[in-house]
């Protein structure tokens, strides 16, 4: 009996490369630390960062899953999630504690025979640290719109254009030039 050689082995497909969302992932880590540190007392204004980051990072990573058909968006969407709350819960929590400080603070000083005078100082140095916080909150407002790409102008309008005379046939040395009449100041 004579033996048939061995047939030639058949590829095997190869399974398709799964592609995560690294933006989704991302997001999801921002959002658990945000929420983690959110009533923590000097890591609070650190956990607002943070979530606000995690809403920037799920908003790419929506844009980054649409392209994949899907692929991350559920990390993508746990990390908006936990990224809203955390600030939610983090600017809630410096409300809460600043205002009941703020009492405290104003009926120990009443309480102690403090006169009015020394009283008020204090609840200025508190008014400061609650300026400090709004102020906080302004800058974490600019810094989300501006990753959010929000730099159209508030009327709905486009944005403006800088002007690239190298480029554009149409404007010329003398549309460049200063109207008549103004003087030019040379040193």
């Amino acid at each position: 009996m004579a033996y048939s050689p061995n047939p030639a082995p058949t590829p095997t497909a190869q399974p398709p490369v799964k592609q995560g969302n690294g933006f989704g992932v991302t997001a999801l880590v921002l959002g658990i630390f945000a929420i983690l540190g959110f009533w923590l007392p000097l890591i609070n204004i650190s956990s607002i960062v943070l979530g606000a980051l995690a809403i920037v990072f799920a908003i790419i990573g929506f844009a980054v899953a649409r392209k994949r058909e899907g692929a991350g968006n559920a990390t993508a969407a746990t990390g908006l999630v936990l990224g809203i709350l955390a600030v939610g819960f983090a600017l809630g929590w410096k409300i809460v504690i600043f205002d009941s400080a703020a009492e405290e603070a104003e009926q120990e000083c009443l309480d102690a025979g403090a006169s009015v005078e020394e009283c008020a100082s204090e609840a200025e140095e508190l008014g400061e640290m609650e300026q400090q916080v709004e102020d906080l909150k302004d800058e974490l407002a600019e810094l989300v719109n501006s990753e959010n790409g929000a730099d159209q102008p508030a009327d709905g309008g486009e944005p403006e254009q800088p002007a690239d005379t190298e480029n554009n046939p149409e404007q010329t040395e003398e549309s460049a030039a200063p109207e008549e009449g103004a003087e030019e100041t040379t040193e």
